[in-house]
């Protein structure tokens, strides 16, 4: 029976290689200059977070810094680079993000036209509660989430 089971199985295919980094030309090429995402603060194409207690205003903060992007406005008085940004949220659904980001445009004067385009929201929120659901049976229709990253 078992062996029956491994036969329904795809075929294993060997994965990728590691890539690896050359590094036989650098000491012939000087480094690059970083990029920041915020001046002298964020660097761009590096793993970002922000840590802290629960409701002190991470995610806030951190929306205020998305809409800053796309605006290319100042964020906390820092220079930011603009550019659209792909926000990945685990926690806040489409009203509530809402009602957040329709202070944030108002703080910089701006309205949802001028980010709309520049913004994305990827809801991480649905697809965990679309897991839990296929997984356990629960049926969520607006979940409440206790999410500790």
């Amino acid at each position: 029976m078992l062996s029956e089971s491994f036969e329904s199985c795809p075929a294993w295919e060997p994965p990728e290689p590691l890539p690896y980094i050359d590094m036989s030309s650098w000491d012939a090429n000087p480094a690059p200059e970083r990029e920041w995402a915020v001046e002298n603060r964020i660097p761009m194409y590096q793993p970002h977070l922000t840590t802290g207690h629960g409701a002190i205003g991470k995610s806030l903060l951190e929306l205020t810094r998305a809409v800053a992007h796309v605006l290319g406005k100042p964020w906390l008085g820092m220079a930011v680079r603009q550019g659209p940004v792909i926000y990945l949220g685990a926690e806040d659904e489409a009203d509530e993000l809402h009602r957040r980001l329709e202070a944030i445009v108002r703080h910089y004067g701006a309205t949802f036209g001028d980010i709309v385009g520049g913004l994305t929201f990827c809801p991480m929120w649905a697809r965990i509660a679309f897991s839990v659901s296929l997984t356990t049976g629960a049926s969520f229709d607006r979940p409440i989430f206790f999410i500790d990253f």
